[in-house]
């Protein structure tokens, strides 16, 4: 599916969890000052781009939507990549990277606050006193074994 510096408007008629997925065989590709919106959005709303192949947004574009590419995603120089109601806009690659351009933004605006709790970093001594008497059980038993004619 290519879209080349259009309008893409989606209207939700201000009925909530709305969803369009839009799953691409191959590649999405949209050329330079491409605008996807969202317009009457209600609550829970999203919008999700699904392609087998890359997607690569052209310069000073505006999208709407999370977007999930089995291969590469490229966004342009000053395009802005915005989420739709409490979802964040994200890029997602399956197999390889994510690049965007100068001064290009991947908003969060609307998604939900994720709260991350810290986990402590166990002390590193009893890590390696424990790894180091685990290896001297392992050596000490195959030595009996072998002792005793039975290798291990």
């Amino acid at each position: 599916m290519a879209l080349f510096s259009i309008a893409l408007t989606l209207d939700a008629q201000n009925m909530d969890n709305q969803t369009w997925i839009f799953n691409i065989t191959d590649y999405l590709v949209t050329g330079a000052s491409t605008s996807i919106q969202l317009i009457n959005a209600g609550v829970g709303d999203s919008i999700f781009w699904n392609t087998g192949g890359y997607a690569a947004l052209g310069a000073t574009s505006t999208f709407e939507g999370s977007i999930f590419a089995l291969t590469y995603i490229s966004v342009g120089a000053n395009t802005t990549v915005i989420g739709v109601g409490r979802s964040c806009a994200g890029l997602y690659s399956a197999t390889s990277y994510v690049s965007s351009g100068d001064g290009s933004v991947i908003d969060s605006q609307g998604c939900s606050a994720v709260t991350v709790a810290e986990v402590p970093e166990p002390a590193t001594l009893p890590l390696v006193l424990t790894g180091l008497a685990s290896m001297g059980v392992v050596v000490r038993r195959r030595k009996l074994l072998l002792a005793k004619g039975r290798a291990a």
